[in-house]
């Protein structure tokens, strides 16, 4: 029989998720991210999502027409490329995905 246990961690707020590990407690600020994306990307539409509930794994959509016409590696090496300094610290796993806006309109996934 398969068990299922689910734990709540605290929330501190809404754009802020808190996880252990072995030696230190770590804050992601998901904000901070998206203002990071965002300052780089000045038409930038971007999406955030915890995948794990740890905080450190996180999925992110941005939608840019920075993107047009560049191939999908160097797409997400430029959001890679803005998210250097955070991954060394306080992000395990980036899942990305990047659309134009044309894009984003044409598969129905505007925000």
């Amino acid at each position: 029989m398969l068990q299922v246990i689910a734990l709540q961690l605290p929330v501190i707020d809404k754009n802020l998720t808190s996880h252990f590990d072995a030696t230190t407690m770590v804050l992601v600020d998901f904000s901070t991210l998206k203002d990071l994306i965002c300052a780089n990307l000045d038409d930038a539409s971007v999406e955030i999502r915890d995948l794990k509930g740890t905080g450190d794994h996180v999925g992110i959509l941005v939608v840019s027409n920075h993107f047009r016409g560049l191939p999908l590696l160097d797409q997400h090496r430029m959001v890679m490329d803005i998210l250097r300094e955070k991954l060394k610290d306080e992000l395990h796993a980036v899942k990305i995905k990047t659309l134009t806006h044309e894009k984003a309109i044409a598969t129905n996934q505007t925000q």
